[in-house]
């Protein structure tokens, strides 16, 4: 009784010490207004947790690989919202695209404004999405047939830091309603390839009603990754070596 008591307490206590060390990797911030807000966090073994008013939501978190940086879904009710919100992360994403808060669909039961960041990080680091060019290409959507006056903005920032939110704006959108915004190229104002992007959409529902959003942040110019650089010089310096064998011979 005491051995089984004894191992118990040992694996409480490492999952404790493992969890306490474990880092935030992918974060989703919803903000209903009046201080009814809820924070789900991706730690960097794939676990998920929610602080704030959780109790009327439910996640659902696409691992990729060993280190996240996947798909996070949250979906429920917050305050006078029905929401369903899809975040794509970095290793997620195809080609060109970075980051991807690709569906937002919303459902206000009066007039109020919704707020939601997605955040990743890593970007160009081992383990994350690729890394950054020399400029964003940033795009969004709106759509809505029950609320025609209502409204949503878009922002992408950036955080050569690895920060969570991302603080340094890219580029912005909106008001926009029924309407798209872009693509449009920005620069990459944080002058880094790696680090962490955000994505923030804010739906000011001007009445009862329900809109659909997108938001994505891609890079119009990429940045060869550390490994890609390193690969490329071993094959030029072994084919450098090869020629110069043979004209000695």
């Amino acid at each position: 009784m005491f051995k089984a008591t004894k191992l118990l307490v040992v694996g409480l206590s490492l999952m404790a010490a493992s969890q306490a060390f474990a880092a935030v990797k992918t974060q989703m911030v919803l903000d209903a207004g009046g201080g009814t807000t809820a924070t789900i966090d991706v730690d960097d073994l794939g676990f998920v947790s929610c602080s704030g008013t959780c109790g009327g939501l439910t996640t659902l978190y696409d691992l990729t690989g060993v280190s996240g940086h996947g798909t996070l879904t949250v979906s429920g009710t917050l305050g006078i919202f029905q929401i369903r919100a899809t975040g794509i992360g970095g290793l997620d994403e195809f080609a060109l695209g970075r980051q991807d808060l690709n569906t937002v669909d919303a459902t206000a039961s009066s007039a109020g404004t919704l707020t939601i960041t997605f955040t990743d990080t890593d970007y160009g680091l081992l383990g994350g999405g690729g890394a950054f060019g020399n400029s964003f290409l940033l795009t969004a959507n709106t759509n809505s047939s029950t609320t025609l006056t209502s409204t949503a903005t878009f922002a992408g920032f950036v955080s050569a830091a690895n920060t969570i939110p991302a603080g340094t704006l890219i580029g912005a959108f909106g008001p926009l309603s029924n309407a798209n915004g872009g693509p449009t190229s920005f620069a990459n104002t944080s002058g880094s390839p790696t680090g962490s992007l955000s994505s923030v959409t804010q739906i000011q529902f001007n009445s009862a009603g329900q809109m659909n959003t997108g938001f994505e942040i891609a890079t119009t110019a990429p940045v060869p990754e550390t490994a890609t650089i390193s690969m490329l010089g071993l094959v030029l310096s072994v084919t450098m070596l090869k020629l110069r064998r043979k004209f000695a011979a």
